[in-house]
């Protein structure tokens, strides 16, 4: 009886071991690290700000891992990431309180590193005409000039305006769709046209309930997805007015809709993992890891 104790206790810690192994593996294999941010390059592929790994993860239409994209130079715990019209990339990185600058082919483009008035980003995005917004540390948004890549050396990159909101609320999520800005805070989820905040005359905002809302996005046609603390999802078809999108079971901490595949990725990031939902009814589609 001793032997056959001592037997299935070797066993089972054999199988203990197994089992370690195997989730060792599991994570070992699993390249994504705090995700945050994300964008959709022109052709469908992925990209990720890839925050405890300080690197952009880029994965393809049928979520593979594109090692190849992978891009470290000049990242350093990275929030967000956002294109331009000319599928240039950037990267806000909270390491170094700068906006890096890469060509559509992943080189980056050192000259081009924005840091003027650029403290602790938060979020990033890039309207119709290209110029850049920059979410500071909750607090203001810090709009640039079109950079166009290389960006001009002779001059460092230089800041149009500072949009801070009234009553001086802070800033969460920000998303831009042509000439539309929106913006997310402690109650609220806020759209108005991107001329407001630049300085001249729009028309009023729109104001949804929103609750403390960390993430957002604009589908192709317009219509805004944003994610709230409590682990909500809205939806606004600015015609129709809200609903809930989809409830999760994280704070999502990035966002961003592919319209041509009907798809929602949004970050987990204390779970190391994206999941994709369906634009369509909100179907988990693909968990990511």
């Amino acid at each position: 009886m001793k032997n056959l104790s001592r037997y299935l206790s070797l066993a089972g810690s054999a199988l203990l071991i197994a089992l370690l192994s195997v989730c060792q593996m599991a994570a070992a294999t699993n390249p994504l690290n705090q995700p945050r941010g994300l964008a959709l390059a022109s052709n469908g592929n992925l990209y990720v700000a890839n925050y405890g790994a300080n690197n952009v993860l880029v994965f393809n239409p049928n979520y593979a891992l594109v090692s190849s994209k992978t891009i470290t130079a000049g990242v350093d715990k990275p929030t967000g990431v956002a294109f331009d019209s000319a599928g240039n990339l950037y990267v806000a990185n909270i390491g170094t309180e700068s906006v890096t600058q890469y060509s559509s082919a992943g080189v980056q483009n050192p000259t081009g590193t924005i840091t003027a008035a650029i403290n602790t980003p938060e979020y990033i995005a890039v309207d119709g005409l290209d110029n850049i917004w920059v979410n500071d540390g909750y607090l203001e948004v810090t709009i640039y000039a079109a950079n166009d890549y290389p960006a001009n050396t002779s001059q460092p990159a230089a800041y149009q305006n500072i949009f801070v909101p009234a009553g001086n609320v802070p800033i969460y999520a920000i998303a831009l769709h042509n000439q539309f800005f929106a913006w997310g805070t402690v109650n609220q989820m806020v759209t108005q046209y991107a001329t407001q905040a630049l300085g001249s005359a729009g028309a009023g905002a729109w104001g949804g309930t929103a609750d403390e809302a960390l993430a957002a996005a604009f589908d192709s046609t317009g219509n805004l997805y944003y994610g709230n603390a409590d682990n909500s999802v809205s939806f606004v078809n600015f015609s129709q007015g809200v609903t809930t999108f989809e409830t999760l079971s994280f704070t999502p901490a990035g966002m961003v809709v592919d319209s041509t595949r009907g798809r929602v990725y949004i970050s987990n990031q204390q779970g190391n993992a994206i999941e994709v939902y369906s634009t369509a009814n909100g179907t988990l589609l693909k968990t990511i890891q």
